[in-house]
């Protein structure tokens, strides 16, 4: 399987056309990597409406927040602690605006613990 990405539940070259030139690669992988994920999630039986559409806007709005793709994101800068990623999306949440003044959301990205690793899939 050399020079072949793996054939990974979820990986985005299972989404793509073979052969198919993109007019604009990056926006067709992000695509793909969402599609991917959902698939992922659907298979754990999470619900549309209430889980995996939710979470699919979130990323897609910071996206658009940030400008960037996922694989370019680097956590914020003035990160407590070295193994944590920190990020202020307090513009990216929808009830943010009924909140009071000075209230932010703060997203945290944290090493799993053993107990929440064997539920997680490989975008989570």
């Amino acid at each position: 399987m050399a020079g072949r990405a793996a054939d990974l539940p979820g990986a985005a070259h299972l989404t793509l056309a073979d052969g198919v030139v993109h007019l604009d690669p990056a926006a067709a992988v992000f695509e793909a990597m969402l599609e991917g994920w959902t698939r992922q999630q659907r298979t754990r039986f999470l619900k549309w409406e209430a889980t995996i559409k939710p979470r699919l806007s979130l990323v897609r709005r910071f996206a658009v927040f940030t400008g960037q793709y996922p694989w370019k994101w680097e956590p914020a800068e003035g990160s407590p602690e070295e193994d944590k990623d920190t990020a202020e999306i307090t513009g990216l949440m929808s009830r943010a605006e009924n909140w009071p003044d000075g209230l932010r959301w703060i997203a945290r990205r944290v090493k799993p613990s053993r107990r929440h690793k064997k539920n997680m899939t490989a975008y989570e």
